[in-house]
C-alpha cells in the first residue's frame, strides 16, 4: 500500500509550524508510521476523532485538526497553562479553529467518554508502552468508544517471531514490548471487539539505518531527515497487507526480506454488527498464548490480584513422588496457594503429549481464596497412553476469554514429567478424567 498522506505531504504540513518545530519533529521513525496511520484512519472534515496516548499534542493530532475534525488529544498527563498557551500558539499558525482541538488529561483503561461517541479513534505507538496485560484493558475501551460503523487504528512494534514483553536497553529493561502473531490478536484485535478490516505490517529495508540514525547528534538527525525524506522508500516499506480477519501468517511462505524481527504492524479495525462474533473462529488457547506471550507471569505484588503456587508436589495415594505410573492409576496433586486481591483465581492442570498436543485439562475456578490455602487434586483413574507427558500446573486469573484472554499469575511449566505405562491398550486417552479436589 502507498499511503494517501505520503511522508512528503506530512512533511509539508509540518513545516507550517514554523522552523524550528518542524525540526523539532523530524523523526526518521516516524516517516511512514504517522502517514500510513492517517492513511487508514481516513477521517472526515466534521468527524470527531479521539487519540490515545497524544502527549500534549501529537503532530498526527494537529494534522487530524487542521483538516477540519473535531479531535480530543487526550493522555494520562495533563497540560499546564505553559503547554496550553504552546499548543494555542502552533493552532494559530495552522488557522483552524479553537472548537477542532481539545487536550483531555484521561487513563485509557478507563476513558472518560459515552460508549460509541467517536467517529474516529487513533492510537499510535502507545500500547507496547503500557504495563504489561493492561494493552487489552485499552483495547477493549477502544472498541467501547467507537460509534457503530467508525474505524480505529492502532499501531505497535511487531516481531514475526517471539513476542517480547520488556525490551533492554543498555541493561536495562523498559516498558515496551513487540508483539508477535499470537500476542496481537489475543492481547488487542480479540479485546476490542472490531472487525479487522486490513493489517500492514511495514518497517525499514535495513535496521542498522535506524541504529546510525539514533546514534547521530540531533543537527545531523535533522540533516539526514531534511536530505532524504523525499527518497523515504529507500529506507522504508510495507512488507505486506493481511485483510478481513485473516490475521495469520504462514512464515514458511515469507520471503527473505521480510524476515526482520523488529517491525510495525498498523491495524484499521471497524465496529460492524458483525466485530463481536468474528473473532470466535479461533480456538483460544491459553497455555499456548502464555507461550508464545513469552512466557510472562505476574509478579505476585503487581495487579489487582496476586497468586503463586507454592509446595507442589505430583505423588501417588500412599505419597510417594510419582514420575511414572500406569495409565489407570490414581494420581494425586498437592499444592499449596497463596493469592491477594478478589477472588476468581483459577488453579490448572494440563497434560500434554510429546508433540505438545494437550490431550487433558482440567480447570478448578478457586472461591474466595484469601491468604494461604490447601489443594489436593486426585485423579482417580488418570487414562493415558503409553508415553511421556509433561505436566504444567498453574494459576490463572480466569480460564476463558471475557474477552480479555486470561493472565498467567504463576505458572510452573513443566512441573513434573511423567512416564506412562500401559498394558490395556484399550484404556488410553482423555476418555475418562474424574478427579476429586479438597481445598
Amino acid at each position: 500500500m502507498q499511503p494517501d498522506i505520503t511522508p512528503q505531504k506530512f512533511d509539508d504540513f509540518l513545516e507550517r509550524l514554523g522552523t524550528q518545530e518542524h525540526e523539532r519533529r523530524l523523526n526518521y521513525f516516524r516517516w511512514l508510521e504517522y502517514p500510513l496511520a492517517l492513511s487508514l484512519l481516513d477521517a472526515q472534515p466534521g468527524q470527531e476523532v479521539l487519540e490515545i496516548g497524544a502527549g500534549h499534542v501529537a503532530a498526527t493530532s494537529l494534522y487530524l485538526a487542521d483538516k477540519g475534525c473535531r479531535v480530543i488529544a487526550s493522555d494520562l498527563k495533563s497540560a499546564d497553562e505553559q503547554v496550553l498557551h504552546y499548543v494555542d500558539l502552533l493552532r494559530q499558525r495552522l488557522g483552524f479553529p479553537s472548537a477542532n482541538l481539545s487536550l483531555k488529561a484521561a487513563d485509557a483503561r478507563e476513558l472518560p467518554f459515552e460508549s460509541g461517541r467517536f467517529d474516529r479513534v487513533l492510537c499510535v505507538s502507545t500500547l507496547e508502552h503500557t504495563i504489561p496485560f493492561e494493552d487489552s484493558v485499552i483495547a477493549k475501551e477502544i472498541g467501547r468508544v467507537l460509534a457503530p460503523g467508525g474505524l480505529a487504528v492502532i499501531t505497535v512494534p511487531f516481531n514475526h517471531g517471539e513476542h517480547i514483553e520488556f525490551n533492554d536497553a543498555h541493561g536495562e529493561e523498559y516498558l515496551q514490548r513487540h508483539y508477535n502473531e499470537y500476542s496481537l490478536r489475543e492481547r488487542i484485535l480479540t479485546p476490542t471487539g472490531l472487525h479487522m478490516e486490513r493489517a500492514l505490517i511495514f518497517g525499514e529495508h535495513d535496521f542498522l539505518d535506524g541504529d546510525k540514525w539514533r546514534q547521530m547528534p540531533r543537527d545531523e538527525q535533522v540533516a539526514f531527515c531534511r536530505h532524504n525524506l523525499e527518497h523515504w522508500e529507500r529506507y522504508w516499506k510495507v512488507y505486506y497487507e493481511l485483510d478481513q480477519d485473516d490475521f495469520h501468517i504462514d512464515r514458511e511462505q515469507l520471503a527473505d526480506s521480510v524476515q526482520q524481527r523488529a517491525g510495525l504492524v498498523a491495524l484499521r479495525l471497524v465496529k460492524s454488527p458483525l466485530s463481536a462474533t468474528l473473532w470466535s473462529k479461533y480456538i483460544y488457547d491459553p497455555l499456548k498464548s502464555f507461550r508464545e506471550n513469552g512466557r510472562y507471569v505476574r509478579p505476585f505484588d503487581e495487579g489487582p490480584v496476586g497468586a503463586r503456587l507454592l509446595d507442589i508436589k505430583v505423588h501417588n495415594m500412599y505419597g510417594t513422588p510419582l514420575d511414572a505410573f500406569k495409565s489407570g492409576e490414581t494420581l494425586l496433586i498437592s499444592a499449596k496457594i497463596e493469592v491477594r486481591g478478589r477472588t476468581g483465581v483459577v488453579f490448572r492442570a494440563t497434560f500434554e503429549d510429546d508433540l505438545g498436543n494437550c490431550v487433558a485439562r482440567v480447570d478448578l475456578p478457586l472461591a474466595d481464596p484469601q491468604g494461604l490455602n490447601d489443594l489436593e487434586l486426585t485423579f482417580g483413574m488418570l487414562n493415558l497412553g503409553a508415553g511421556t507427558y509433561d505436566l504444567t500446573l498453574g494459576l490463572w486469573d480466569r480460564d476463558k476469554p471475557s474477552p480479555l484472554p486470561p493472565v498467567p499469575l504463576d505458572v510452573h511449566e513443566p512441573a513434573v514429567q511423567l512416564v506412562v505405562g500401559n498394558d490395556k491398550p484399550g484404556l488410553s486417552g482423555p476418555v475418562y478424567l474424574p478427579y476429586s479436589v479438597r481445598f
